[in-house]
């Protein structure tokens, strides 16, 4: 129960609290279960003050000094409390509905479990501040989250809008529909995050990891993803526009099947049994395809100009080797040209749709023939491959590994 000498001292107002407080400022104020609804208390020193339970319901709390105070489980709903200052507080499973927290200070403060539905968060500082679990289905643009933890929280909807997420740990949040247009996320933790028809256009994303998230129907038109690790995730029908991929990003077994990669930068990106299709954006070429058998060995894409070899080479060989079997296709002028090449990842990745080319193309006629060498490198030294039994780009190790070799010229 509080303490009825701070009850009594506390409704003559901010004014004589304060004073009280610098008499006695070693005293802890105890107003555990108090009823202090539309109490009006505007910059009042309740630093360490006991608020649990407590009813504040429309108070007025704007420029509180509420350092380190405890309001676990009180009654916060519509409360104001703009510019407060609410570092290191407490307010574990608070009810927070309809707040006024803009431009608060609530730098490692602990809202585990808090509900802090349709409140107003604007510019709010909550810097290294605990949000786990919590519900935020807020307006929060500009609102300062570096580094604060946000494990499974509840951000449906949540307007985020140029929000500060670096080095956020949003691990199984919910994100479903969050409006994230221009948010920093760098370095943020996104593991398995709900971020479905999420908008993250022109976010930056940079050293995000995003592994295990999911994408589906989101927009990224313009993000930067570079260095994010983005393993197991799924893009269906995500909008990847002008996006940077550039610098080493991690798109280990994504699924990235109808995806809008137009225009994006993919410079040194990590493919490994990476699934895409047909009429998939990727390095700026669109995966569709219009073939000619030629009757003498060799198959021309109408659409891209290259000429293919039909049949691939007679046996699998080391990367080491493959210029050898090249130069000899030259050497002895097979079909009558000496321009014969090994195919880039961009090139050969497009002829993994085997059920529309089988007719023309054997490429697994032999299902020992699954993987095929490209002439793209890694900054590691590990070459690009395309496997075509699972319509993957995977990285080989370029000394010890075997794969075929399908030849091909420019006709243009």
């Amino acid at each position: 129960m509080a303490n009825k000498e701070h009850l009594k001292i506390l409704r003559l107002g901010a004014s004589e609290w304060n004073k009280w407080r610098e008499v006695n400022p070693n005293v802890e104020p105890d107003f555990k279960e108090a009823i202090l609804d539309r109490v009006l208390l505007k910059g009042a020193n309740l630093q360490q003050a006991n608020l649990q339970n407590a009813d504040l319901q429309k108070a007025n709390l704007q420029q509180a000094n509420l350092q380190s105070a405890d309001f676990q489980k009180a009654n916060l709903r519509q409360a104001n409390l703009q510019n407060a200052d609410l570092q290191g507080a407490d307010l574990k499973k608070t009810y927070l509905k309809g707040v006024n927290l803009q431009k608060a200070n609530l730098k490692e403060a602990n809202l585990e479990n808090a509900i802090i539905e349709g409140a107003s968060l604007q510019e709010a500082n909550f810097y290294k501040a605990n949000l786990n679990m919590a519900n935020l289905i807020s307006k929060l643009q500009r609102t300062c989250f570096f580094g604060a933890s946000l494990y499974k929280a509840i951000l449906n909807g949540a307007d985020l809008w140029e929000a500060d997420l670096r080095h956020a740990n949003l691990q199984y949040a919910n994100l479903r529909y969050a409006e994230l247009q221009e948010a920093d996320l760098r370095y943020s933790d996104l593991q398995n995050a709900n971020l479905c028809k999420s908008d993250l256009r022109g976010a930056d994303l940079q050293e995000a990891n995003l592994q295990g998230a999911n994408l589906e129907y989101s927009k990224f038109r313009g993000a930067n993803f570079k260095g994010a690790v983005i393993r197991y995730i799924d893009l269906l029908l995500a909008n990847l526009q002008d996006a940077d991929f550039s610098r080493d990003v991690d798109l280990l077994n994504a699924d990235l099947q109808n995806v809008n990669n137009r225009d994006a930068t993919q410079n040194d990106v990590v493919y490994e049994y990476t699934r895409f299709q047909v009429d998939t954006y990727l390095y700026k070429t669109v995966f569709r395809n219009e073939y000619t058998d030629n009757g003498n060995g060799t198959v021309t894409d109408n659409l891209t100009g290259l000429m293919w070899k039909e049949t691939a080479s007679s046996k699998y060989m080391k990367f080491k080797d493959v210029q050898g079997y090249i130069d000899e296709l030259n050497r002895k002028k097979f079909t009558e040209y000496s321009d014969w090449r090994l195919p880039t990842l961009e090139e050969l990745a497009p002829l993994t749709e085997s059920e529309k080319l089988k007719e023309y193309i054997y490429f697994c006629d032999d299902f020992q023939q699954v993987w095929y060498w490209t002439a793209d490198k890694r900054e590691s030294g590990n070459i690009w491959a395309v496997d075509f039994r699972n319509n993957q780009a995977i990285c080989l190790h370029a000394k010890n590994t075997y794969a075929w070799v399908r030849a091909v010229r420019s006709c243009r």
